[in-house]
């Protein structure tokens, strides 16, 4: 592994300190080879905006990080399914599927070369548990998730309605977005008698000096 990765061996550590989440080696250098691969293939296919290794890291990686507490707390085991919806070059779903071996990790983007990216790069870092789908969300067959995320939405009115027939009864619908957030939840309140907002989790990001939100949604009982 190059040692232009040395300095984000100990920035990923601290990070995943400050969320309480161990990280072995092995996962260290999956994160850093992933970083690799999708600037080397960005200088191709542009698959982010985002061109320099502190920016994908910071930007992507922390981000990405920034849900696996919460999405703890949303699985109901270890061994669960979850939905990346607009996951672009496999964010945050190829994180998740590295803090979450066990789990079964479905990234969906109607853009071919993204998932193509997906497809190459759980294999190369050993994400076995990803499956990449190139298709709109709104027209693949329900994939019964525990668990549905996306950080690509503009709004979560559409997010939730594209891609609520992937959920399970008893799973949770989780939007990441940025901190001025309230407007959406309300437009999205207004919109559906289904569904309703369970918790607005602040996030912090390490070196990013913004909060982000995870909004989670739940169907109503009854």
């Amino acid at each position: 592994m190059s040692d232009k990765f040395a300095i984000y061996r100990p920035k990923l550590q601290d990070a995943c300190q400050f969320y309480g989440l161990n990280v072995s080696r092995e996962t260290e250098d999956s994160v850093m080879m992933y970083m690799e691969e999708l600037l080397k293939w960005n200088n191709t296919y542009n698959l982010t905006a985002l061109k320099t290794f502190d920016d994908v890291f910071v930007q992507h990686i922390l981000d990405s990080l920034s849900v696996v507490p919460e999405i703890k707390k949303c699985a109901k085991s270890d061994s669960f399914t979850l939905v990346d919806v607009g996951s672009g070059a496999g964010l945050p779903g190829i994180v998740l599927a590295l803090w979450f071996p066990n789990a079964k990790v479905i990234c969906v983007d109607s853009v071919n070369k993204k998932m193509t990216f997906v497809q190459y790069v759980a294999g190369k870092i050993g994400c076995k548990n990803v499956q990449a789908i190139h298709s709109r969300i709104e027209e693949i067959s329900p994939l019964e998730a525990d668990i549905v995320i996306s950080r690509a939405f503009a709004s979560i009115t559409d997010f939730v309605r594209l891609s609520s027939i992937h959920c399970k009864t008893s799973g949770h619908i989780c939007a990441m977005k940025s901190v001025q957030v309230q407007e959406d939840i309300d437009e999205f309140t207004k919109s559906t008698n289904d569904w309703l907002v369970k918790e607005v989790k602040t996030l912090q990001i390490p070196e990013l000096d913004v909060t982000r939100n995870l909004v989670v949604i739940d169907r109503k009982a009854g």
